[in-house]
């Protein structure tokens, strides 16, 4: 599988896990639908600086995108590469992953290491 593929494969199994709708991807990332189904389909080149648009649509990582982000938080016996935080309509309030923490909305999310 070549690189553009895993990054499709990446972008649709985001979408799915976030329940979001093609269209509604491609609002946020700025493109028309229908650029965006091109890209998704393989039939437009998605280039360097689309990531960072495609990413923050989506709430998470380039690294994510690129499925290059190890899993590195523990939760219990659960490895996790990345956790989001969404409101009710699933808008990504908070994404934390080992690098970095992403405020929005006025909300902050803090982590408060275990006292020993």
């Amino acid at each position: 599988m070549s690189n553009t593929q895993i990054l499709i494969e990446n972008i649709r199994g985001i979408m799915r896990q976030r329940g979001f709708k093609q269209k509604a991807a491609a609002e946020r990332a700025g493109f028309s639908p229908e650029e965006f189904s091109k890209m998704l389909t393989g039939r437009k080149v998605i280039t360097a600086e689309y990531i960072p648009r495609i990413a923050a649509a989506l709430g998470v990582s380039t690294d994510i995108l690129y499925g290059s982000a190890a899993p590195s938080m523990v939760i219990g016996d659960r490895k996790y590469s990345e956790i989001a935080v969404v409101d009710r309509d699933n808008n990504l309030i908070a994404s934390i992953t080992a690098d970095n923490i992403i405020e929005d909305k006025e909300c902050k999310v803090l982590c408060v290491p275990a006292v020993s």
